[in-house]
């Protein structure tokens, strides 16, 4: 019989015991059963920190898409004390009673262990990556009235947006107690909206609320002449410009793929890579046609130029 001391490294003296007793003394019999509940546990280990890593690195890469300098930094910022104290728990809440438009729990990670979240219960990865997803939201408007709100005035925007209007669009659509989700009864012509990387719930609220704000602040002071025609406004930096470019392609390998939240199995691995091939794909048809769209423009405009110049 095998000494229940020399299995300390597969189990506890207790377990050993009880399996031992269980199997009427085959010593080996137990032996082999503590390696494998050993094998078990710690490939339970090895994907819980393989999803943590795949989950933080992709949402460190949805943060580097914001670049806009004072207002990114004011919008990270601004959403991540927000996403805190109440922005998450009206996201992914779900308490005592809850219900299809907001979240009633999470407020401040309070009980967070206890509380299902949006890949399970008490995932920190969870409130980290899906607070890069707010602040992308955030930050989204930031171009449409750069140079234009006043500092105050964003500032309040930032804590607003952050801390409920993307919030309550995220549990409508994410949260399986939102009431526009898959998992509902069919609400909107015979289906739930499903929602892949936020093309309606982070691009379309942030989108929206850009939308919004340049029209109540209206245009850049120069943009237009006395009679209303555009004024030519050439970049103050193509480096910078590139940059950008670059940085946000970058940060979409984050944002995508990253969507898959878990990368343990076949098919969520196969997720993140096809939505890695169709990111790049999308990318560059973008950035191609951008091209052939700028050479088309810039020819016409030479081509007038010369011919107003003619007559």
């Amino acid at each position: 019989m095998t000494d229940g001391s020399s299995q300390a490294g597969h189990c506890s003296a207790e377990q050993y015991a009880s399996l031992l007793q269980a199997l009427h003394g085959d010593g080996a019999a137990a032996t082999e059963l503590c390696k494998l509940f050993t094998t078990n546990a710690r490939t339970e280990e090895v994907v819980y920190g393989l999803n943590t890593v795949f989950m933080v690195l992709s949402g460190a890469l949805v943060f580097i898409m914001m670049n806009i300098l004072l207002q990114t930094v004011l919008d990270g910022a601004a959403s991540a004390v927000m996403w805190y104290l109440v922005g998450f728990g009206f996201a992914y809440g779900i308490g005592d009673k809850p219900n299809g438009f907001i979240g009633d729990a999470l407020f401040g990670l309070a009980r967070y262990s206890s509380h299902q979240t949006v890949t399970g219960t008490g995932e920190w990865t969870s409130w980290f990556f899906q607070w890069a997803f707010c602040a992308t939201a955030a930050t989204i408007p930031a171009g449409a009235v750069a140079e234009r709100f006043n500092f105050n005035a964003y500032l309040g925007y930032s804590i607003f947006l952050g801390g409920f209007v993307y919030p309550v669009v995220v549990h409508w659509v994410w949260c399986p107690t939102g009431w526009l989700g898959y998992g509902t009864d069919k609400p909107l012509l015979g289906a739930g909206m499903i929602d892949f990387a936020g093309s309606g719930v982070v691009h379309m609220t942030g989108g929206l609320a850009g939308l919004i704000g340049a029209w109540m602040v209206g245009p850049r002071m120069g943009r237009f002449d006395a009679n209303g025609q555009p004024v030519h406004m050439p970049g103050h930096s193509a480096i910078l410009v590139v940059l950008g470019t670059v940085l946000l392609w970058f940060g979409w390998y984050g944002f995508n793929p990253g969507s898959a939240l878990i990368v343990d199995t076949v098919s969520s691995a196969m997720i993140a890579g096809r939505a890695a091939v169709t990111t790049t794909l999308s990318g560059a048809a973008g950035g191609l046609t951008c091209l052939a769209l700028a050479v088309i423009r810039h020819r016409v405009s030479i081509k007038t130029e010369c011919n107003i110049k003619w007559w």
